[in-house]
């Protein structure tokens, strides 16, 4: 809930992605290329694919530091040094 003038507003989950996805879009060490958002009651699901760990960590540190997230499901799955190559066009 965000209070406003005395009262408190429930906050939307189109809110919570509206937000997020803003956020991880600019987060400056994130490729969220490949990462889909959904949320409902305010608990946040990450799902799709990134290329290392520390990628994985961050996407999810970002959506809690969204105000108001309940919760965050990671269900993100780091690729293969293999899709990794072919992703960048490598041979």
């Amino acid at each position: 809930m965000l209070a406003s003038g005395g009262k408190c507003i429930p906050l939307s989950d189109s809110w919570f992605l509206s937000f997020f996805n803003e956020e991880l879009t600019l987060h400056p060490m994130v490729d969220a290329t490949n990462i889909e958002v959904t949320a409902e009651n305010g608990e946040v699901t990450l799902r799709g694919t990134v290329e290392n760990h520390p990628m994985k960590r961050m996407a999810e540190d970002a959506a809690l530091s969204v105000w108001g997230v309940k919760d965050v499901h990671n269900k993100i799955k780091i690729k293969s040094q293999r899709q990794v190559v072919n992703d960048r066009g490598a041979a």
